[in-house]
Protein backbone atom coordinates (compact mmCIF):
# COMPACT_ATOMS: atom_id res chain seq x y z
CA UNK A 1 0.00 0.00 0.00
CA UNK A 2 1.01 3.67 -1.21
CA UNK A 3 -0.05 6.94 0.45
CA UNK A 4 0.77 10.38 -1.03
CA UNK A 5 0.56 12.97 2.09
CA UNK A 6 -0.56 16.59 0.59
CA UNK A 7 1.47 19.17 2.16
CA UNK A 8 0.79 20.68 5.46
CA UNK A 9 -1.26 24.07 5.05
CA UNK A 10 -0.26 26.65 7.26
CA UNK A 11 -3.25 27.33 8.80
CA UNK A 12 -4.16 23.78 10.47
CA UNK A 13 -1.77 24.76 13.09
CA UNK A 14 -3.53 28.39 13.95
CA UNK A 15 -6.51 26.05 13.83
CA UNK A 16 -5.72 23.55 15.90
CA UNK A 17 -4.45 26.15 18.03
CA UNK A 18 -7.71 27.97 18.79
CA UNK A 19 -9.62 24.65 19.59
CA UNK A 20 -7.47 22.65 22.23
CA UNK A 21 -9.11 19.84 21.92
CA UNK A 22 -6.35 17.50 22.97
CA UNK A 23 -8.07 14.19 22.02
CA UNK A 24 -8.62 15.20 18.59
CA UNK A 25 -5.33 16.57 18.11
CA UNK A 26 -3.92 13.58 19.15
CA UNK A 27 -6.30 11.18 17.02
CA UNK A 28 -4.69 13.33 14.18
CA UNK A 29 -1.22 13.03 14.95
CA UNK A 30 -1.68 9.54 15.52
CA UNK A 31 -3.64 9.06 12.27
CA UNK A 32 -0.87 10.80 10.68
CA UNK A 33 1.85 8.90 12.25
CA UNK A 34 0.77 5.49 11.22
CA UNK A 35 -0.07 5.88 8.09
CA UNK A 36 2.93 7.75 6.69
CA UNK A 37 4.33 4.62 7.02
CA UNK A 38 3.67 3.87 3.37
CA UNK A 39 4.71 7.01 2.23
CA UNK A 40 5.41 7.53 -1.33
CA UNK A 41 6.36 11.01 -2.58
CA UNK A 42 4.48 10.00 -6.26
CA UNK A 43 0.68 10.58 -6.33
CA UNK A 44 0.90 9.22 -9.53
CA UNK A 45 1.84 5.99 -7.67
CA UNK A 46 -0.42 6.71 -4.97
CA UNK A 47 -3.22 4.06 -3.39
CA UNK A 48 -4.42 6.73 -1.30
CA UNK A 49 -3.40 10.61 -0.60
CA UNK A 50 -3.70 11.90 2.73
CA UNK A 51 -4.52 15.53 3.75
CA UNK A 52 -2.72 16.01 7.11
CA UNK A 53 -5.37 17.53 9.14
CA UNK A 54 -8.59 16.76 11.21
CA UNK A 55 -11.62 18.58 9.67
CA UNK A 56 -13.46 18.82 13.45
CA UNK A 57 -10.84 21.60 13.96
CA UNK A 58 -12.18 23.59 11.41
CA UNK A 59 -16.03 22.75 12.03
CA UNK A 60 -15.23 23.93 15.51
CA UNK A 61 -14.12 27.21 14.84
CA UNK A 62 -16.74 29.89 14.42
CA UNK A 63 -14.03 32.28 12.53
CA UNK A 64 -12.68 29.13 10.27
CA UNK A 65 -11.84 29.16 7.02
CA UNK A 66 -13.26 26.73 4.82
CA UNK A 67 -10.51 24.43 4.39
CA UNK A 68 -12.37 23.36 1.05
CA UNK A 69 -10.57 26.65 -0.29
CA UNK A 70 -7.23 24.98 -0.83
CA UNK A 71 -8.13 21.45 -0.69
CA UNK A 72 -9.99 21.75 -3.81
CA UNK A 73 -7.06 22.82 -5.44
CA UNK A 74 -4.38 20.36 -4.59
CA UNK A 75 -3.47 18.09 -6.91
CA UNK A 76 -5.16 14.67 -7.98
CA UNK A 77 -8.17 15.56 -5.88
CA UNK A 78 -10.44 14.74 -8.47
CA UNK A 79 -9.30 11.18 -9.04
CA UNK A 80 -11.12 10.01 -5.78
CA UNK A 81 -9.25 8.71 -2.80
CA UNK A 82 -8.56 11.56 -0.68
CA UNK A 83 -8.20 10.37 2.71
CA UNK A 84 -9.50 13.08 5.81
CA UNK A 85 -10.33 12.23 9.31
CA UNK A 86 -13.29 13.71 10.67
CA UNK A 87 -13.56 13.23 14.50
CA UNK A 88 -16.97 15.13 14.81
CA UNK A 89 -20.11 14.27 15.51
CA UNK A 90 -22.25 15.50 12.41
CA UNK A 91 -22.11 18.02 9.45
CA UNK A 92 -19.58 15.67 7.42
CA UNK A 93 -22.30 13.69 5.20
CA UNK A 94 -25.76 13.90 5.12
CA UNK A 95 -28.13 15.22 7.47
CA UNK A 96 -29.34 12.96 10.07
CA UNK A 97 -32.08 12.88 12.71
CA UNK A 98 -29.55 12.02 15.40
CA UNK A 99 -28.25 15.37 14.35
CA UNK A 100 -28.33 18.51 17.39
CA UNK A 101 -28.67 21.79 16.30
CA UNK A 102 -28.29 24.01 19.74
CA UNK A 103 -26.42 27.54 19.34
CA UNK A 104 -23.19 25.73 20.43
CA UNK A 105 -22.38 22.66 18.31
CA UNK A 106 -20.40 23.00 15.10
CA UNK A 107 -22.42 21.40 12.17
CA UNK A 108 -24.90 24.12 10.42
CA UNK A 109 -24.71 22.30 7.00
CA UNK A 110 -22.06 19.79 5.67
CA UNK A 111 -19.42 20.94 2.81
CA UNK A 112 -20.57 20.93 -0.22
CA UNK A 113 -17.23 19.87 -1.67
CA UNK A 114 -16.82 16.86 0.59
CA UNK A 115 -18.59 14.05 -1.96
CA UNK A 116 -17.29 10.71 -2.94
CA UNK A 117 -13.93 11.95 -4.07
CA UNK A 118 -12.93 11.98 -0.36
CA UNK A 119 -13.18 8.89 1.86
CA UNK A 120 -13.65 9.92 5.48
CA UNK A 121 -12.13 7.95 8.66
CA UNK A 122 -14.79 9.39 10.82
CA UNK A 123 -16.08 8.66 14.68
CA UNK A 124 -19.71 8.77 13.82
CA UNK A 125 -20.61 5.73 12.68
CA UNK A 126 -24.12 5.98 11.28
CA UNK A 127 -26.19 4.92 8.36
CA UNK A 128 -25.71 8.68 6.92
CA UNK A 129 -22.24 7.63 5.95
CA UNK A 130 -20.95 7.76 2.73
CA UNK A 131 -20.80 3.36 1.72
CA UNK A 132 -16.58 4.56 1.16
CA UNK A 133 -15.86 6.16 4.54
CA UNK A 134 -14.42 4.17 7.09
CA UNK A 135 -15.62 4.22 10.98
CA UNK A 136 -13.23 4.27 13.75
CA UNK A 137 -13.32 3.49 17.62
CA UNK A 138 -12.40 6.54 20.02
CA UNK A 139 -8.95 5.11 21.20
CA UNK A 140 -7.74 6.58 24.61
CA UNK A 141 -4.83 8.72 23.76
CA UNK A 142 -1.64 8.05 25.71
CA UNK A 143 -1.04 9.39 29.00
CA UNK A 144 1.05 12.79 29.04
CA UNK A 145 4.71 13.27 29.85
CA UNK A 146 3.84 14.59 33.09
CA UNK A 147 1.27 12.12 33.82
CA UNK A 148 3.22 8.99 33.03
CA UNK A 149 6.12 10.88 35.22
CA UNK A 150 2.90 10.75 38.02
CA UNK A 151 2.22 7.28 37.11
CA UNK A 152 -0.55 7.65 35.33
CA UNK A 153 -1.30 4.21 33.21
CA UNK A 154 -4.65 4.64 31.38
CA UNK A 155 -7.45 2.48 31.30
CA UNK A 156 -6.64 -1.33 32.04
CA UNK A 157 -8.29 -4.32 32.96
CA UNK A 158 -8.68 -5.43 36.50
CA UNK A 159 -10.04 -8.90 37.49
CA UNK A 160 -10.08 -7.59 40.92
CA UNK A 161 -13.91 -8.44 42.29
CA UNK A 162 -16.23 -6.17 41.28
CA UNK A 163 -19.21 -4.63 43.99
CA UNK A 164 -20.97 -3.19 41.46
CA UNK A 165 -22.91 -4.36 39.09
CA UNK A 166 -23.59 -1.32 36.66
CA UNK A 167 -23.09 2.32 36.97
CA UNK A 168 -22.62 5.57 35.10
CA UNK A 169 -20.65 8.43 36.10
CA UNK A 170 -21.15 11.64 33.70
CA UNK A 171 -24.09 14.50 32.80
CA UNK A 172 -26.87 12.85 33.39
CA UNK A 173 -28.99 15.67 31.25
CA UNK A 174 -27.46 18.51 28.50
CA UNK A 175 -30.10 21.35 28.51
CA UNK A 176 -29.32 21.79 24.84
CA UNK A 177 -30.66 18.18 24.25
CA UNK A 178 -34.54 17.07 24.06
CA UNK A 179 -36.04 15.79 26.82
CA UNK A 180 -36.86 12.54 25.00
CA UNK A 181 -33.07 12.19 24.23
CA UNK A 182 -31.14 9.64 26.25
CA UNK A 183 -28.75 12.40 27.68
CA UNK A 184 -31.74 15.16 27.80
CA UNK A 185 -33.94 13.18 30.35
CA UNK A 186 -34.24 9.36 29.34
CA UNK A 187 -31.91 8.56 31.83
CA UNK A 188 -33.08 10.36 34.78
CA UNK A 189 -35.13 7.15 35.90
CA UNK A 190 -31.94 5.17 36.63
CA UNK A 191 -30.45 8.08 38.15
CA UNK A 192 -29.43 6.96 41.94
CA UNK A 193 -27.15 5.01 44.29
CA UNK A 194 -27.87 1.51 45.63
CA UNK A 195 -25.77 -1.18 47.64
CA UNK A 196 -24.48 -2.29 44.29
CA UNK A 197 -25.22 0.67 41.24
CA UNK A 198 -24.37 3.97 41.01
CA UNK A 199 -25.37 6.56 38.21
CA UNK A 200 -25.19 10.22 38.63
CA UNK A 201 -23.09 12.84 37.79
CA UNK A 202 -19.32 12.79 38.66
CA UNK A 203 -19.67 14.94 41.66
CA UNK A 204 -22.30 13.20 43.12
CA UNK A 205 -19.77 10.11 42.62
CA UNK A 206 -17.07 11.83 44.27
CA UNK A 207 -19.30 12.61 47.34
CA UNK A 208 -20.23 9.22 47.23
CA UNK A 209 -17.21 7.27 46.37
CA UNK A 210 -14.15 10.08 47.06
CA UNK A 211 -11.12 9.50 44.89
CA UNK A 212 -12.73 6.41 44.00
CA UNK A 213 -15.73 7.97 42.48
CA UNK A 214 -13.47 9.07 39.75
CA UNK A 215 -15.18 7.29 36.21
CA UNK A 216 -12.61 4.78 35.50
CA UNK A 217 -12.18 3.26 38.88
CA UNK A 218 -15.82 3.10 39.28
CA UNK A 219 -15.78 1.28 35.93
CA UNK A 220 -13.18 -1.22 37.18
CA UNK A 221 -15.55 -2.34 40.09
CA UNK A 222 -18.77 -2.36 37.95
CA UNK A 223 -19.80 -5.89 35.75
CA UNK A 224 -21.68 -3.35 33.72
CA UNK A 225 -21.16 0.23 32.47
CA UNK A 226 -24.27 1.97 30.55
CA UNK A 227 -23.01 3.97 27.83
CA UNK A 228 -25.38 6.52 26.68
CA UNK A 229 -25.20 8.62 23.34
CA UNK A 230 -24.16 12.35 24.07
CA UNK A 231 -24.22 14.87 21.71
CA UNK A 232 -22.85 12.02 19.03
CA UNK A 233 -24.08 8.85 18.88
CA UNK A 234 -20.59 7.88 19.12
CA UNK A 235 -19.02 7.37 22.84
CA UNK A 236 -15.64 7.38 24.62
CA UNK A 237 -17.33 5.06 27.60
CA UNK A 238 -17.88 2.39 25.24
CA UNK A 239 -14.38 1.67 24.45
CA UNK A 240 -13.19 2.64 27.63
CA UNK A 241 -15.24 -0.01 29.36
CA UNK A 242 -14.31 -2.91 27.28
CA UNK A 243 -10.59 -1.53 28.08
CA UNK A 244 -11.42 -1.47 31.70
CA UNK A 245 -13.09 -4.88 31.74
CA UNK A 246 -16.54 -4.11 32.54
CA UNK A 247 -19.27 -5.18 30.21
CA UNK A 248 -20.91 -1.89 27.74
CA UNK A 249 -24.49 -1.33 28.03
CA UNK A 250 -25.00 0.54 24.69
CA UNK A 251 -27.60 3.05 24.39
CA UNK A 252 -27.37 4.68 21.38
CA UNK A 253 -30.05 4.49 18.62
CA UNK A 254 -28.58 4.93 15.71
CA UNK A 255 -24.94 3.96 15.81
CA UNK A 256 -23.57 1.34 13.15
CA UNK A 257 -21.52 -0.79 15.39
CA UNK A 258 -17.53 -0.58 13.35
CA UNK A 259 -15.86 -3.36 11.64
CA UNK A 260 -18.37 -5.39 12.52
CA UNK A 261 -16.64 -8.16 10.20
CA UNK A 262 -13.99 -7.92 12.55
CA UNK A 263 -15.18 -7.08 15.90
CA UNK A 264 -17.46 -10.27 17.82
CA UNK A 265 -19.87 -7.58 19.17
CA UNK A 266 -22.43 -9.72 20.16
CA UNK A 267 -20.59 -11.86 22.29
CA UNK A 268 -20.01 -9.49 24.57
CA UNK A 269 -22.08 -6.03 24.12
CA UNK A 270 -25.63 -5.26 25.64
CA UNK A 271 -27.37 -3.30 23.67
CA UNK A 272 -30.61 -2.06 24.95
CA UNK A 273 -33.02 0.57 22.51
CA UNK A 274 -33.14 3.81 24.35
CA UNK A 275 -36.93 3.73 24.33
CA UNK A 276 -36.27 0.67 27.12
CA UNK A 277 -33.74 2.22 29.35
CA UNK A 278 -36.22 1.69 32.45
CA UNK A 279 -35.90 -1.66 31.80
CA UNK A 280 -32.45 -1.94 32.07
CA UNK A 281 -31.33 -2.80 36.00
CA UNK A 282 -33.60 -5.78 35.72
CA UNK A 283 -32.27 -6.72 32.48
CA UNK A 284 -28.52 -6.84 33.70
CA UNK A 285 -30.09 -8.41 37.19
CA UNK A 286 -31.75 -11.72 35.42
CA UNK A 287 -28.41 -12.01 33.35
CA UNK A 288 -27.28 -15.79 34.31
CA UNK A 289 -23.96 -15.73 36.05
CA UNK A 290 -22.40 -18.18 33.68
CA UNK A 291 -23.32 -15.79 30.53
CA UNK A 292 -22.05 -13.07 32.17
CA UNK A 293 -18.86 -14.83 32.65
CA UNK A 294 -18.57 -16.13 28.83
CA UNK A 295 -19.00 -12.31 27.76
CA UNK A 296 -16.36 -11.39 29.80
CA UNK A 297 -13.91 -14.11 28.52
CA UNK A 298 -15.06 -12.89 24.57
CA UNK A 299 -14.35 -9.55 25.17
CA UNK A 300 -11.24 -9.66 26.76
CA UNK A 301 -9.88 -11.95 23.86
CA UNK A 302 -11.76 -8.98 21.57
CA UNK A 303 -9.71 -6.53 23.91
CA UNK A 304 -6.08 -5.93 21.88
CA UNK A 305 -8.74 -4.49 18.94
CA UNK A 306 -9.93 -1.49 21.11
CA UNK A 307 -6.49 -0.30 21.71
CA UNK A 308 -4.65 2.39 20.11
CA UNK A 309 -2.53 0.44 18.08
CA UNK A 310 -5.73 -1.87 17.52
CA UNK A 311 -7.35 0.53 15.77
CA UNK A 312 -5.19 2.37 14.01
CA UNK A 313 -4.47 -1.36 12.82
CA UNK A 314 -8.22 -1.94 11.58
CA UNK A 315 -8.10 1.01 9.96
CA UNK A 316 -5.02 -0.09 8.27
CA UNK A 317 -5.71 -3.07 7.17
CA UNK A 318 -9.70 -1.80 5.30
CA UNK A 319 -7.14 0.58 3.85
CA UNK A 320 -4.86 -2.30 2.22
CA UNK A 321 -7.93 -4.36 1.25
CA UNK A 322 -9.00 -1.89 -0.64
CA UNK A 323 -6.02 -1.19 -2.65
CA UNK A 324 -6.64 -2.32 -6.61
CA UNK A 325 -10.47 -2.00 -5.83
CA UNK A 326 -12.16 0.49 -8.69
CA UNK A 327 -12.51 4.05 -7.99
CA UNK A 328 -15.50 5.76 -6.76
CA UNK A 329 -16.96 7.71 -9.36
CA UNK A 330 -16.84 11.29 -7.94
CA UNK A 331 -19.82 13.47 -7.88
CA UNK A 332 -19.57 17.14 -9.20
CA UNK A 333 -18.58 20.00 -7.21
CA UNK A 334 -20.62 21.38 -4.97
CA UNK A 335 -23.78 18.73 -6.10
CA UNK A 336 -26.04 18.74 -2.84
Amino acid sequence: MKIFVHPIHPERWRVERRRPVRAHREFRRQFETRLRRHATRRLDDADWALLPINLVHWQFNRRRPDPGDWILRLPGIDRGRTLVLASGDYGQRRPSAWENHAANRPYPRPYGWLDERFTLIVLESTAELFPGDIAFLPFQPDPSPLGRLLGRRGVEWTDAPRDLLYCFSGVVSYPELAESHIRGGALRPLVGRGPDYFVGSPSDAAGAYGPAGDFVPLMSRSDFTLCPAGFGRWSFRLVQAILAGSLPVLLSDGYVLPFAHRIPWDSFLVRVPERDVASVPDMLRAMPVDERRARVEAMRAARPLFTRSGVLGLVEDELRARCGSAQPRPRARHEP
